[in-house]
């Protein structure tokens, strides 16, 4: 992911995911992106850690579209 331009934990997150690719994740629905990636973030750092906002996730797809155009 990091022709995306994504930080490496983000890129961590993302392969835990299931998205390996930046056209796997261009292709992405944003609401289950969100909902996958804040129940790994809770797994991982307990269970008061923040999910990612829908804007954050949609700015995820969208810089991965522009990677993959």
């Amino acid at each position: 992911m990091e022709q995306v331009g994504l930080e490496p934990q983000v890129a961590a997150l993302l392969l835990h995911a299931g998205i390996a690719t930046p056209v796997g994740l261009a292709g992405s629905d944003p609401q289950w992106l969100q909902r996958q990636v804040g129940r790994l973030r809770r797994n991982l750092l307990g269970a008061a850690a923040p999910g990612p906002s829908l804007g954050t996730v949609q700015g995820w797809i969208n810089q991965a579209r522009r990677a993959t155009n």
